[in-house]
């Protein structure tokens, strides 16, 4: 097997803009009923967000990373990062 560490970094990275996703759509659909879709700025940066988690994903895989290491990694940090960012803006 190749060596992991770029494609982990690559992953580690879209894990983290994928929490950051996850909190903006969170955000976003608090505000779902009062702001139109194209206004919502939360919800259209999830979306933007979630493309480029994506194009990280897919650069990681071409740097030659294994699937079996990123579920692990993608399930663990982005679960992580999402509630301490829910949690943190709940208790400020």
């Amino acid at each position: 097997m190749k060596d992991q560490t770029v494609p982990i970094l690559i992953i580690l990275v879209a894990a983290f803009i994928g929490a950051c996703a996850q909190y903006f759509f969170k955000m976003g659909s608090l505000k779902i009923m009062e702001i139109p879709l194209y206004k919502n700025w939360f919800f259209l940066s999830g979306l933007v967000s979630f493309f480029w988690v994506l194009v990280l994903m897919t650069l990681s895989f071409r740097f030659g990373g294994v699937m079996m290491i990123f579920i692990q990694l993608m399930e663990q940090h982005t679960s992580g990062l999402c509630s301490f960012l829910i949690m943190w803006t709940k208790h400020r």
